[in-house]
């Protein structure tokens, strides 16, 4: 994971450095061999994003199941505290790492967004910051949409931040369930995921049939319009909040009850 977070500021340094040294160099984007340079540079930086996305949730996930459930697992579990509590750390360091990845990657790419402008930092929040001028008087009211650019910012950071944690406790409570059985362990977390996936689904669209029931036959305006969406985003965060606390309390009485090592 550090390795693909490396090749992605290294991939943003060296964007940065051939965009600034074309502008030196006098060479327009309109040109043949700036829209080839410029097409590979950008191909590369977003597949170094992507890497550290994917990646990234691919080793953390691998870590916490070698470290828990296979033989790596005894040693771990040798350790003077409780299996829940080696649970839980592990499920909270791997959030943190990947919000650590979150964070160096939209810093990345505020760099390259910087770069590409040819604005200073000051000149780029600026013009950010006339843009949700325009648009918060229309937006406000919005439960993501705070009263300014930061507070805005701050909204969805919060709810990304979120979704991590959710999107490990998915994983990790699938992984868990695969532990019950004897065999193919590996199939099973596959098939509890689908389970899981599918009980989500149901649920966030009984949800959604609920909050738009009562808007049936009626056209809101902006404001009836900004309400139902309110509505909508809470219901749906309530309800992955639910399924989270159910996932973890699974996960501990698994983890406590039926442990169950390769």
């Amino acid at each position: 994971m550090v390795t693909v977070t490396a090749i992605l500021v290294l991939s943003t340094l060296l964007s940065n450095l051939e965009t600034s040294i074309m502008r030196w160099a006098g060479v327009s984007s309109d040109n043949i061999i700036g829209i080839i340079i410029n097409t590979l540079m950008g191909l590369i930086f977003t597949g170094s994003v992507f890497a550290v996305v994917i990646v990234g949730f691919v080793f953390l996930i691998s870590c916490f199941y070698k470290s828990m459930y296979s033989e790596r697992g005894y040693l771990t579990h040798t350790l003077p505290t409780g299996s829940n509590m080696t649970f839980s750390v592990k499920y909270i360091v791997a959030v943190l790492w990947m919000a650590v990845a979150a964070v160096i990657i939209g810093t990345c790419c505020l760099f390259r967004a910087v770069n590409m402008t040819e604005e200073t930092f000051g000149e780029f929040f600026g013009r950010i910051g006339n843009i949700m001028d325009i648009w918060q008087p229309a937006l406000r009211g919005l439960v993501f949409v705070g009263n300014s650019t930061a507070g805005t910012v701050v909204r969805f950071a919060g709810l990304a931040f979120f979704g991590i944690m959710s999107s490990f406790l998915f994983f990790f409570t699938a992984i868990t369930l695969g532990q019950l059985s004897n065999e193919h362990k590996v199939g099973c977390a596959v098939g509890a995921g689908v389970v899981l996936y599918m009980i989500q689904q149901v649920l966030g669209f009984v949800a959604m049939i609920v909050v738009m029931a009562g808007q049936m036959g009626n056209v809101p305006d902006l404001a009836g319009g900004i309400d139902v969406i309110n509505r909508a985003v809470l219901t749906g965060l309530i309800i992955i909040f639910v399924l989270m606390a159910a996932e973890y309390a699974v996960d501990m009485y698994i983890v406590k009850k039926h442990l169950n090592l390769q």
